[in-house]
């Protein structure tokens, strides 16, 4: 079971490194929409903006799950 936490941790890092990025992205296309006055071109940007979000939200979800999965199992650990 410590392999299989072990393992879990650094799913995580990768989570939260993933969340960083897809941060930086949206933050990238918000500010390149926010400086051009093109309405088609600043949709395109908005819409890939909008995107990054919902990456963030999966790996923040996915980072959340597996966090509680990692609590679960030293629970079970500690018990046994």
């Amino acid at each position: 079971m410590k392999k299989e936490i072990h393992d879990l941790e650094k799913i995580l890092e990768v989570y939260a490194i993933a969340e960083r990025r897809e941060q930086a992205a949206y933050d990238f296309y918000k500010n390149a929409a926010d400086s051009v006055s093109e309405e088609s071109e600043k949709k395109v940007l908005m819409d890939l903006a909008k995107f990054e979000l919902q990456h963030l939200k999966m790996m923040k979800d996915r980072f959340e799950s597996t966090r509680k999965r990692i609590e679960h199992l030293r629970r079970k650990t500690d018990n046994v």
